[in-house]
């Protein structure tokens, strides 16, 4: 049974092999049977560059198979096939486009295009011979090519451009030559489409001076590098209306209100008479003495000039005087600079621009008139101001450099409007008008403001329990501009326990002074409020400002007995330290004290008068005032901006003890304190400097610091 598998299976593998033979034959009897034609169509071989030509091939085939399409040659870099492969049926056929675009680039000549059609090992090959062409051909023409120009004279060549290209051009003129800068076109720029064509005029100015011959070449260069064109023309320069125009100087200095005669020569250079037309281009004080002058060849003419610079004239100035002759039209200008200076003048000057001054007073101001000038003069003084203002002068003869003061009296009476006043001086020559003035703002103060005491409190409020005493701090300003003297007085329902000191003290403009209200209601007082008035009054006049405080009494405040502390007996540096401490730090202290939260009870019927004594209980260690541990500098606020220092850079503690921090608030500054930070800030618009003094508190000592300078300005 074995035997007869193996037999079967050679059989079928001898069959096998039979059937592949027979197909490989017949493939291949077909592949050498298979076979393609290519039918080509093309209209022109010749492209400008930027534009395209088309090549079509046709291949047909009678047996299916793959096709592949490629480029090769000079001009497939811009040359492209489409479809570049594709699969063909039998009978079936397919037509591949190929564009040849050479870009704008492309140097014009000859180029070489290979198409290469392969199918099944079979390539057949297409050549193509594509003629890249110069599409930008242009032309420049120039009429004439020879010109004769007299000098001082302007002639016209005409220039004709035209497009002989196939795309629409732009060109840009240019002139080479070495009078070019006598040469200006029309126009520089031209467009241009195919086959059309532009005039252009170039205008030959030739300068007054020159002769000889030039050549002048004209380019036209478009977009493309192959758009260009050139021409050229030959002007010979002769001397035909020449002439000259000289003046006697070209510059003169002078003074204001001085009078000048000078004089300009014209010469006629040319070949035959001339008429000369002149302009001058100059101030109205400058001018001609005649307009139009006719000179006749190789003769001389003289012209007179006329200067009258006025009165306060000042500076450099030119004239300008243009000449034109009737025959070539020749230009020829000439510049006489004059320097004018003032020689007449006068400055008036005033000691003091801004001032107040009270009603019923008189002050005098000194202004300073000095002639600026170089000649003796006489001027006239005028006042612009309310009767009450008077000048020492209405007249006044200076020499040159020569000066002198003025005094201006202003003399408000008592019952004068208050407020600013302009007053306004002036000095004239009436001849030669020169003139200055000064001007003062006089600021009229009445008596009351002239005197003006503000007071003022952080509390007008006090509580305070009978039978206690506490003390008030109050700010008295003089807010007037004149120092003056108050009187402080009390008055209200609580005299009886108030003092007032001090009860007298004279204070400069701006400055302030602090007083000190003394409260003490007595134990048999009724409890309630009561009321005070602080009042300061100008001895000098009826200024007055007042304070009212409210002072509510309570019942007595039950304490313990006092007990009398033995403090051990302290030497060195910290005694010395405790001596420095002012009257004022013991009165900051003692107020500290009154406001500190209490931690002990205590039962005393008479605190000015302590007279219970008891033993020592323990000894407490001595508390170490706090220190100024260096100076605090002055300070600069800009206007309408805050300022904040922090006193913990300045203030210690010797003891460590948390210090709390005082100012005694500055006028027309405002005080916010936060911890150890302290913010100044300036009342709105105020401008000038102030003093105040910092002060660090530990519960039971104070420390002062140095007095602190406080400017606000811009």
């Amino acid at each position: 049974m074995k035997k007869k598998s193996l037999k079967l299976t050679a059989k079928l593998t001898s069959f096998c092999l039979i059937l592949l033979t027979l197909f490989l034959v017949v493939s291949l009897t077909k592949l050498a049977m298979a076979d393609f034609t290519v039918e080509e169509r093309i209209l022109t071989n010749s492209v400008c560059p930027g534009s395209t030509i088309l090549i079509q091939e046709k291949i047909t085939t009678d047996t299916a198979s793959t096709f592949t399409v490629t480029l090769s040659g000079s001009a497939s870099r811009f040359s492209v096939a489409v479809p570049s492969g594709f699969w063909l049926e039998p009978d079936e056929e397919k037509t591949v486009y190929i564009y040849v675009t050479p870009s704008s680039r492309t140097v014009p000549g000859s180029y070489t295009l290979r198409v290469n059609i392969e199918s099944q090992g079979i390539s057949k090959v297409r050549e193509y011979e594509i003629i890249v062409e110069n599409c930008h051909s242009t032309s420049l023409t120039v009429e004439p090519t020879f010109q004769r120009i007299c000098a001082c004279e302007t002639k016209q060549l005409k220039l004709t451009i035209k497009n002989q290209g196939n795309y629409l051009e732009n060109y840009q003129l240019k002139v080479r030559s070495p009078i070019a800068s006598w040469v200006n076109l029309t126009s520089e720029t031209v467009s241009l489409h195919p086959g059309s064509e532009k005039e252009i005029t170039a205008y030959v100015s030739v300068p007054c001076n020159a002769r000889g011959d030039y050549e002048i070449n004209f380019e036209a260069v478009g977009t493309s590098e192959y758009a260009r064109a050139s021409a050229k023309a030959s002007v010979s320069v002769v001397q035909c209306f020449d002439y000259s125009l000289s003046p006697e100087k070209t510059s003169y200095s002078l003074c204001d209100g001085e009078k000048l005669n000078t004089s300009i020569k014209i010469k006629n250079l040319g070949t035959r008479d001339n008429t000369y037309s002149l302009m001058v281009d100059a101030p109205r004080w400058v001018s001609i003495e005649q307009k139009k002058v006719s000179v006749k060849k190789n003769e001389e003419k003289t012209l007179s000039l006329r200067v009258e610079p006025p009165y306060l004239t000042e500076g450099t100035f030119t004239a300008k005087i243009t000449a034109l002759s009737d025959y070539g039209k020749v230009m020829k200008t000439v510049e006489i600079e004059f320097k004018i200076e003032r020689c007449h003048g006068i400055i008036l000057t005033v000691e003091k621009e801004k001032d107040k001054i009270c009603n019923g007073f008189s002050k005098n101001y000194s202004l300073t008139v000095r002639n600026i000038g170089k000649f003796k003069d006489t001027f006239d003084i005028t006042l612009e101001a309310p009767e009450w203002v008077s000048l020492s002068l209405t007249h006044l003869t200076l020499n040159a450099t020569e000066e002198r003061t003025l005094t201006l009296t202003a003399s408000p009476p008592t019952n004068a409007r208050e407020g600013k006043n302009e007053i306004i001086v002036k000095v004239k020559d009436p001849l030669t008008k020169a003139e200055s003035e000064a001007r003062i703002e006089l600021e009229t103060v009445s008596i009351e403001n002239c005197y003006k005491p503000v007071i003022e409190t952080e509390n007008t409020t006090v509580i305070i329990a009978k039978d206690t005493t506490t003390i008030l701090p109050l700010t008295i300003t003089n807010e007037g501009i004149e120092k003056a003297t108050y009187e402080i007085s009390l008055s209200g329902t609580g005299i009886g326990f108030c003092q007032i000191n001090p009860a007298a003290l004279s204070l400069k403009p701006e400055e302030s002074e602090i007083i000190y209200l003394y409260i003490a209601p007595p134990v048999e007082i009724e409890e309630g409020n009561y009321f005070v008035n602080i009042i300061a009054k100008a001895v000098e006049g009826n200024a007055v400002a007042s304070k009212t405080i409210i002072i509510s009494v309570t019942k007595p405040t039950e304490f313990e007995k006092i007990e009398k502390i033995e403090k051990p007996e302290v030497t060195g540096k910290a005694v010395e330290e405790k001596k420095k401490i002012s009257w004022f730090a013991k009165l900051i202290s003692f107020i500290l004290r009154l406001f500190r939260p209490r931690t002990e009870k205590i039962n005393i019927t008479n605190v000015t008068n302590i007279t219970n004594i008891t033993e020592i209980s323990e000894t407490k260690p001595i508390n170490r005032a706090p220190v100024l541990i260096k100076e605090i500098p002055n300070i600069t606020i800009k206007k309408n901006e805050t300022f904040t220092i922090d006193l913990a850079l300045y203030f210690k503690d010797p003891d460590n003890d948390k210090l709390t921090f005082v100012v005694i608030k500055p006028l027309h500054i405002e005080v916010k304190t936060k911890g150890s930070k302290v913010t100044l800030i300036p009342e709105k618009g105020f401008e000038g400097e102030t003093k105040t003094r910092f002060y660090a508190f530990d519960g039971k000592e104070i420390a002062s610091s140095n007095p602190v300078k406080i400017t606000v300005k811009s």
